[in-house]
């Protein structure tokens, strides 16, 4: 491979780690820390004073729900477009969730897509060009742990920020995970780009054979 091009390689290398490491230490450092300060509700209004504030609930997806496609009470279709699953439509609506004391309703505008309770159902279908479709979502009995704000009392309503299908310590245990992830790929991939670019730098001044030479190389 030519110097330069090592060189540049190496340097996007760093430059990709840098704000891959940024961007995630923001992301899940703000989700972590929510859920840090989120008072538990566990569906009893009495004495309850974070009406208003952050608040964290864990409980069960209620049999009151309504299934509105495919047995999902909250779900979203998608498709896999080049590798990546996109939202196709929302099969959205309030859901009623089990707590310890009562019940909550969560409102949310996006799929809950992550946690051991989460169900995805593969079809048959295929978009006009072939790509694969499938849903996504909650059904009725799955472990629930949702964090927002409480709008409401009686009866209890909370306007979802993260929620995850399973219990609260393997919420925070996910998201610890995901911290840790990013301090250990992160610098591999720095590291990787720092090995590029210094070999190109050391071969820089190597001129490469006549077959290989393009003009940027002279």
């Amino acid at each position: 491979m030519f110097p330069r091009r090592m060189m540049l390689i190496g340097v996007i290398l760093v430059i990709a780690a840098i704000a891959l490491f940024m961007l995630g230490y923001i992301i899940i450092g703000e989700e972590e820390d929510y859920l840090k300060k989120a008072v538990r509700y566990d569906g009893m209004a009495a004495g309850f004073t974070g009406h208003g504030g952050s608040v964290l609930i864990e409980g069960k997806i209620s049999g009151r729900n309504s299934t509105i496609i495919h047995d999902f009470v909250h779900a979203a279709k998608e498709n896999n477009d080049a590798g990546t699953w996109r939202t196709m439509e929302r099969h959205f609506q309030p859901v009623i969730a089990n707590l310890a004391g009562g019940e909550v309703t969560l409102v949310s505008e996006f799929v809950c897509d992550r946690g051991k309770g989460k169900k995805v159902l593969e079809t048959e279908e295929r978009t006009p060009n072939s790509d694969p479709v499938r849903f996504t979502g909650l059904k009725i009995g799955a472990p629930i742990t949702a964090v927002g704000t409480l709008t409401g009392l009686s009866p209890a309503s909370l306007t979802v920020k993260y929620w995850y299908s399973g219990s609260a310590d393997d919420y925070m245990s996910a998201v610890k995970s995901n911290r840790n992830n990013i301090y250990i790929f992160c610098p591999i991939i720095a590291l990787a780009g720092a090995v590029f670019f210094l070999f190109g730098w050391k071969k820089r001044n190597i001129p490469n054979p006549p077959w290989e030479r393009f003009p940027g190389d002279y």
